[in-house]
């Protein structure tokens, strides 16, 4: 209505009042004269060029959440008061949307006028023209519409075959293509479709086909640069047309989207990011601006030493160090950015649901930072101790930012880790390492510096960490180590001890042992048996017993010092000591049986073992016996490295009180059993044994069996 109360015009609302009085509504105006509006359950609403659009989702609301009311104060914020997410505040509503119905509303080209007083504006059927801060509109195609500048001029593209020429009335250059590559004095050479040329000269049209399929053309340094998505070609013009010269190597991963030249520099823009190349080589590339991802990147566009890149997140804005992120939570109608330009003291932005305009003052100010205070148990706190059986270290973050939620950032580390990024408002430390810790958290907005709060955590150590403890530990264990070495000491030199006196005792028994087994009996029955011989002249008989002696003496005196020998040494010192035996009594029979599958040379046994028992077979077995068929059988037998030795008789078996009067004979068993129990002490891992037993039933002549079992 004007000031005399006429209606000027009607717009019709969003949606309808409801009658309902529970229901809550709110209408406000702000600095720039955009209305609000406010329906419960339906949305908020910001009326521009006379339609109303909805700003929940910019905002982070959903229509069902509740808004109490809306306030703008006198610095131009408007607050918004929300039931479910607290308070909002949009730090500056100096922000115009061009918006239009259907395909309309999808912007995509901008064009100097020649007169550089205007901007030509283009959206996907109509062209528009931009003066004084107002866009009027031009003209409306059935065909898609695309508008660019060569060379300053304005330039008209038109998909139907048509003359390059002048047009009056637009005050555009009309080009047959999607893009003007050379013009010059009536000739002009454009792209047309993806793989060829169109060339006019002198109003007449031909066609140029090109093998690869190309995205876009880049002019630089005398030179045409064809991207075909997958490389970049470069060519050269040459006589009416573009000759190649070679293949760019560039190491680069993705889809081209599009590239630029930045003071000898290729910036190429990719899915995933953005590379930088120079002299074909990669010297850096941009994944991440001010904490969002720069995927997508479908323009490059250079304004006054400041980058532009339009993507599907976005408009980023790099300039120096001071990059900014434009999106639909600040300053745009939609994420999906197609071109921008900039006109007077305003930034255009094409996106696909509007025509954005924005003071440049208003881009490059910083937005405002948010607070943040750190709450542990419900207090602001910069200390934390926590007890050491604590499981859950819960801190609540409260930030309050007077920007969109959706493009706060928020991230936290602990001591020198990396830093996370979080949405959430409550960090929850799960079983925390014992010790001193240092958190760090920190909030922004895309376009504000961060604001950071730490956190000392001192987790207590269990009491078997503390130092006392590990003090006490210690010198426990150093204790106990130092009683277990003084005990294995003392059990070492025991050992070392009893194996002095078990070598002392075995080289005592060794002696007593040859002591025993130099029978003196023996040695003068077998000289006196040598002295009948020479008295009878049986020189050949006295001088082969005589031998046999010597040898016999030399191998017990020989071998006395050894505390093994080979089977082999054993059982020839006893076949010599058998027959010299066999001169005094002629009664018995000797024979040796030895297992084939025995080494005698390398099987070793105790020295002097075997030949007590055989002393004894003869004395108290077989020398009595007047039948004269006494037999005396030693035999060997080995399994398992078990060695069995048997000597067995058919005499009149073991008196044991007659043994015990042979002081000789009893002595040397008893050094033999002795020597035994020591090698099975000092060898527990072997086998030492002897078992005696009868051989037969017969009450007189019973026999006796020796078993000496020994492990090699």
């Amino acid at each position: 209505m004007d000031f005399k109360g006429e209606i000027v015009q009607k717009i019709k609302l969003p949606n309808s009042l409801s009658q309902n009085v529970i229901y809550k509504y709110d209408f406000v105006v702000d600095k720039q004269n955009n209305c609000w509006l406010n329906l419960q359950n339906k949305g908020l609403f910001i009326l521009k060029n006379n339609k109303w659009n909805a700003i929940n989702e910019n905002l982070g609301l959903n229509t069902t959440d509740n808004i109490n009311f809306l306030f703008c104060d006198t610095k131009g914020k408007m607050w918004i008061a929300t039931n479910e997410k607290g308070l909002f505040c949009i730090a500056n509503t100096a922000i115009s949307y061009y918006q239009f119905p259907n395909e309309n509303n999808f912007f995509n080209g901008f064009a100097l006028a020649a007169d550089a007083k205007s901007l030509f504006v283009s959206s996907k059927f109509c062209l528009y023209s931009y003066k004084n801060k107002d866009l009027d509109f031009l003209k409306k195609s059935n065909s898609e519409i695309k508008i660019d500048s060569y060379d300053s001029v304005p330039v008209f593209y038109l998909s139907r075959q048509q003359n390059t020429q002048w047009d009056s009335s637009l005050e555009m250059l009309l080009v047959q293509g999607r893009q003007l590559l050379k013009y010059d004095l009536g000739t002009s050479f454009s792209l047309n479709g993806t793989n060829s040329i169109s060339i006019n000269k002198n109003q007449k049209q031909l066609k140029s086909n090109i093998k690869e399929k190309i995205k876009n053309v880049v002019f630089y340094k005398n030179d045409y640069y064809f991207n075909n998505s997958e490389n970049i070609t470069i060519r050269t013009f040459d006589e009416n047309r573009f000759v190649l010269q070679r293949d760019l190597r560039l190491n680069i991963k993705g889809y081209i989207q599009d590239f630029a030249f930045i003071k000898d520099t290729m910036w190429i823009a990719t899915e995933g990011k953005v590379y930088k190349t120079f002299r074909e080589k990669v010297v850096d590339s941009i994944s991440m601006i001010n904490g969002i991802k720069a995927e997508n990147v479908n323009k490059i566009k250079v304004i006054n030493d400041v980058v532009f890149l339009c993507s599907n997140s976005g408009l980023f804005i790099l300039k120096n160090k001071e990059n900014r992120v434009l999106n639909k939570y600040n300053f745009l109608p939609n994420n999906e950015v197609y071109n921008v330009a900039l006109f007077g003291d305003e930034l255009l932005v094409a996106t696909k649901d509007g025509l954005a305009k924005i003071a440049i003052s208003l881009i490059f100010s910083s937005s405002v930072t948010p607070k943040l205070e750190l709450f542990y148990k419900g207090k602001i706190t910069t200390k934390i101790i926590s007890s050491s059986k604590q499981e859950l270290i819960k801190i609540e973050l409260r930030i309050q930012n007077f920007n969109a939620v959706k493009n706060q950032i928020i991230q936290f580390k602990i001591d020198d880790l990396n830093w996370v990024t979080t949405q959430n408002k409550f960090l929850n430390f799960q079983s925390l390492s014992y010790g001193n810790h240092t958190l760090s958290v920190r909030v922004k907005d895309v376009n504000s510096n961060w604001t950071t709060k730490t956190i000392s955590i001192q987790k207590e150590y269990p009491f078997y960490l503390k130092w006392w403890f590990i003090l006490v530990a210690n010198l426990l264990l150093i204790g106990i180590v130092f009683f277990i070495y003084q005990h294995q000491i003392k059990k070492i030199k025991a050992k070392k001890q009893l194996e002095i006196e078990a070598n002392n005792r075995v080289a005592e028994l060794r002696q007593s042992a040859l002591s025993a087994m130099m029978n003196p009996h023996f040695v003068f029955n077998s000289l006196n048996a040598i002295q009948y011989f020479v008295n009878s002249n049986q020189k050949e008989k006295s001088s082969e017993h005589l031998g046999k002696l010597s040898r016999l003496v030399r191998l017990f005196l020989s071998q006395a010092a050894e505390p093994f020998i080979s089977l082999e040494d054993e059982i020839n010192r006893l076949k010599l000591y058998v027959e010299l035996e066999q001169i005094r009594f002629e009664n018995f029979d000797f024979k040796v049986n030895i297992d084939s599958n025995i080494d005698q040379k390398n099987v070793k046994i105790p020295n002097m073992i075997v030949q007590p028992f055989i002393e004894n077979a003869i004395l108290h077995g077989v020398s009595h016996l007047k039948e004269k068929d006494g037999k005396i059988d030693l035999s060997c037998n080995l399994s398992n490295d078990i060695l069995t030795i048997e000597v067995i008789d058919n005499g009149f078996g073991i008196d044991l009180n007659k043994l015990k009067n042979d002081t000789h004979i009893s002595k040397g068993i008893a050094i033999i059993k002795e020597r035994i129990e020591i090698l099975q002490q000092s060898y527990p891992e072997r086998v030492f044994s002897i078992t005696q037993e009868s051989v037969f039933n017969d009450t007189i002549r019973k026999g006796h069996r020796v078993k000496i079992v020994i492990s090699i």
